[in-house]
């Protein structure tokens, strides 16, 4: 059940009745995704995979937060962000309220790898309070994407508005996606990428990592099945273990 469309009633009696109340949050970015994709690439990915997964878990999916915690993209207009330890309170302090209310279970769908420290400080602080969080990180989908993608990865952990994300969207929001624009940018790696910090205006002039060419919509809605899919599989064999947990 989406936020949106129900009450705090609604709610009340979801808690109430479920044996595990699960709630889902949506985490983006407001960033550069290449001159053919939207500023919201990550939050649009985000909060459809979490709509459709908490339709089949029957949960509480709560709006989306769009704004993430975002330095390599800085420099190119229109990209906002969250400090670090901004991201974390604004996590930790959702999930300690909806801790408060009765949820025993708190699920973020991350769509953005730049999140990820600030989303898994703030999870492990909640853990402490005894509230039992699950994480899922934009490398489940590019793990599920390998089998479908024509495109090369431009590095082992980073993709930006190539084959994956542009499928992705085509699908879920075609008329966001401006193709006539969309070209593959492979712009040499540094040599000590994976050992410092290098803002990204001076790898790429056009903010995209890869190529988008390739991209479909057909491809987008396997990769985006595949993942909602393997989502709802982990979080029920979770959900097991936590009654099975409570039984014993």
């Amino acid at each position: 059940m989406l936020a949106s469309n129900v009450t705090w009633l609604d709610v009340n009696e979801y808690i109430k009745s479920s044996k595990v109340p699960t709630v889902i949050l949506p985490v983006g970015s407001v960033e550069a995704h290449g001159p053919h994709l939207p500023l919201t690439v990550d939050s649009i990915i985000a909060e459809a995979i979490a709509n459709e997964v908490g339709k089949k878990l029957k949960a509480l999916v709560l709006p989306p937060l769009h704004f993430g915690q975002v330095w390599s993209l800085r420099k190119f207009s229109g990209t906002l962000w969250l400090e670090n330890d901004t991201l974390s309170r604004v996590i930790y302090e959702i999930g300690a309220a909806l801790r408060e209310h009765g949820f025993k279970l708190f699920i973020v769908i991350n769509g953005h790898i730049g999140n990820m420290g600030a989303l898994k400080n703030a999870l492990r602080k909640l853990m402490d309070k005894d509230f039992h969080v699950m994480l899922f990180n934009p490398d489940l989908i590019r793990n599920i994407a390998l089998k479908y993608i024509e495109s090369e990865f431009w590095h082992k952990t980073y993709f930006h508005a190539e084959e994956i994300e542009t499928s992705l969207i085509l699908y879920l929001k075609p008329e966001a996606v401006k193709m006539e624009n969309a070209i593959a940018d492979y712009p040499e790696v540094p040599f000590d990428l994976n050992y410092t910090f290098i803002s990204w205006e001076k790898l790429t002039k056009n903010a995209i990592i890869g190529d988008p060419t390739k991209a479909s919509a057909e491809k987008g809605k396997i990769i985006f099945e595949k993942t909602v899919n393997k989502i709802v599989e982990i979080v029920e064999r979770e959900i097991k273990k936590l009654l099975a947990n409570e039984i014993a």
